[in-house]
């Protein structure tokens, strides 16, 4: 199976290379710098663009062109007017102080290898966070990790609309350790309705996996029969566990919220 990510790796050195010496490649060079027939390269420079669109960095796709000088038709990038303003953002940006995403890639691991040791070790989350380094590729594997312990269900109401399905962190991010960073045990899959709900706490999990909402008598506010689906009427209720008991949200992590 190709090892898209450990690709990525590779193209994102040679477009460093192209920062420093403020040139452009086509899909042709760079396809030749790393090993991949050109009209391949639309995974690669996939990964990359989705990763500095999810961080806010410059858009460092935009130095590979077609023959014509133009971008791929897959490029995008949010708050780029521009071809010139995209390269002066790109050039300017100090990369040095921004490792390899997809350094942990280039042996050969992927990040659904990494996926599997989460599900597998929770317990060895920190030796997988050692090796991602990078806080958005750490989020992405914790994210699929979560995705596939709730069998890609919200734990809440169910529903399995992936593009509506977010981990959220029980002990919040800032106030993890590494290992807990991507503990799938830190994790509860929930749609993003009940993500905003969880994370403001107006729903929250006891040690018992039981949801509490804060207002179960509905004194709050005059309740919409949708109001009620997705706060008051889960009140008391238990959440919808993972299949295996050894991903379950751990008690230290729910007493600390």
């Amino acid at each position: 199976m190709v090892n898209q990510e450990q690709r990525a790796c590779l193209a994102w050195d040679a477009l460093l290379v192209a920062v420093n010496e403020r040139r452009i490649y086509t899909y042709t060079e760079l396809g030749r710098l790393i090993g991949v027939y050109h009209r391949k390269l639309g995974p690669v420079l996939g990964l990359i663009q989705e990763y500095c669109n999810s961080e806010n960095l410059p858009p460092l796709t935009i130095l590979v062109r077609n023959y014509k000088g133009g971008v791929g038709a897959g490029f995008y990038y949010y708050g780029v007017d521009s071809i010139e303003e995209g390269e002066k953002k790109v050039y300017g940006w100090n990369w040095l102080l921004h490792e390899n995403p997809f350094e942990f890639a280039r042996g050969g691991e992927s990040s659904h290898s990494l996926v599997e040791k989460l599900l597998e070790y929770p317990e060895n989350s920190s030796e997988v966070y050692v090796k991602v380094k990078s806080r958005g590729i750490a989020q992405l594997v914790f994210r699929r990790a979560v995705m596939k312990a709730y069998a890609g269900k919200c734990a809440f109401c169910k529903i399995s609309w992936p593009g509506l399905l977010q981990a959220s962190h029980i002990k919040p991010w800032v106030a993890c350790s590494s290992k807990e960073r991507i503990d799938v045990r830190n994790g509860i899959l929930l749609c993003a309705n009940h993500h905003l709900l969880y994370d403001t706490g107006i729903l929250s999990v006891n040690n018992e996996y039981k949801i509490s909402y804060l207002d179960p008598d509905e004194e709050m506010k005059p309740y919409s029969k949708m109001d009620r689906a997705l706060t008051s009427s889960l009140h008391e209720k238990k959440m919808n566990l993972p299949e295996d008991k050894y991903h379950w949200p751990m008690v230290e992590y729910l007493d600390y919220r």
